[in-house]
């Protein structure tokens, strides 16, 4: 078995965990919209500036599109950036950790070909874990009603 299907049946669990965190998170965030939508249309006090600079003006609230794009693509993604700093580190932390590195450094494999196979496996889990980030959108609006955001929107 290579290392990068090792690596993959060994983290099976926290992948499937992460993906499905991110699903709900960003299908519970989308439900969420109207009311933020209201919110923003009658707010009790003006925003202040630095929030209203980092929020986004009032007029990109007012459609889901708007939302999805201020919101959960723009400030929301950093998730998968801090899953992949995480990720990353954990399976060669766990292996040097557990004296399998030496193991596998050991046999007949260049560190080269180690290596590659331990980032093709990071990639492999960060294309998993975005497709479960649009999905969980993409069912949001499904569940909202709202036929105006598509697949494309969300790109």
């Amino acid at each position: 078995m290579t290392i990068l299907l090792k690596t993959l049946r060994a983290s099976w669990l926290t992948i499937l965990l992460w993906c499905a965190g991110i699903f709900a998170l960003n299908l519970l965030l989308v439900q969420a919209f109207p009311v933020v939508k209201s919110l923003f249309e009658n707010p009790a006090e003006p925003l202040p500036a630095l929030l209203n600079h980092w929020l986004g003006s009032g007029t990109a609230w007012e459609s889901l599109s708007g939302f999805i794009s201020t919101i959960l693509i723009s400030q929301v993604s950093i998730v998968i950036v801090i899953f992949a700093i995480i990720f990353s580190l954990s399976i060669f932390a766990r292996e040097e950790r557990n004296g399998l590195m030496q193991t596998q450094l050991a046999k007949s494999i260049s560190r080269k070909t180690y290596f590659w196979q331990k980032y093709f496996a990071l990639v492999f889990t960060l294309i998993l874990l975005s497709a479960s980030y649009y999905a969980g959108i993409f069912v949001g609006t499904i569940i909202l009603g709202d036929t105006s955001v598509g697949l494309a929107d969300l790109w």
